[in-house]
């Protein structure tokens, strides 16, 4: 069995680290199409994840409109669809964990299909020093797993909000999952 307790695993640091992430946010948001799916419809959105060894994972979202309206409007209550979203998001990302599941690895990864469902840009890294800037840049909104802030650097909402949008909000999700575990960090 794989271990998923969340840690900062070990990165590789290319020098082109920004272009890596530019390409992950342009896949995200539809930009630039990913390597093709088996079954793959128009319009499907997806999710990428930058992993450790900073190549890109990308999971496909549901397809359009499979979605119940009661699901489209638990995730609308963390990121309305009314205006897209970039949306970076902390988590463990080791690959191994990942491919065992991505629930185990990241509790809350039914929200971040949502969101991508529903229209925003959700791109999934593990927020170490040498990509943490990259990887929240142009973000509108900065999702965290509480289970990582103590393996984040100590500055890190101001180096969130130092290349964030103007406006940006940070949430840290519990591992449960739950919206009601949700905290907004203010500026």
């Amino acid at each position: 069995m794989v271990n998923v307790l969340p840690r900062m695993p070990e990165v590789d640091v290319p020098t082109d680290v920004e272009a890596r992430f530019a390409k992950a946010w342009r896949v995200a948001s539809g930009q630039e199409t990913p390597a093709p799916f088996a079954g793959a419809v128009i319009s499907q959105r997806y999710i990428v994840i930058m992993t450790p060894g900073r190549t890109l994972m990308i999971q496909p979202c549901p397809p359009p409109n499979s979605m119940s309206p009661q699901h489209v409007q638990a995730i609308e209550k963390i990121a309305p669809a009314g205006s897209p979203l970039n949306i970076a998001v902390i988590a463990f990302t080791q690959l191994d964990s990942l491919m065992e599941t991505e629930r185990k690895a990241i509790p809350f990864f039914g929200y971040l299909l949502g969101l991508s469902y529903i229209g925003h840009t959700v791109v999934v890294f593990e927020g170490h020093p040498t990509a943490f800037k990259a990887g929240c840049r142009n973000a509108d909104l900065l999702i965290v797993d509480a289970a990582m802030v103590p393996h984040l650097q100590g500055d890190w909402t101001a180096a969130a909000w130092s290349v964030m949008r103007s406006g940006a909000d940070i949430l840290v999700f519990g591992r449960d999952g739950k919206v009601k575990r949700l905290k907004r960090v203010v500026k």
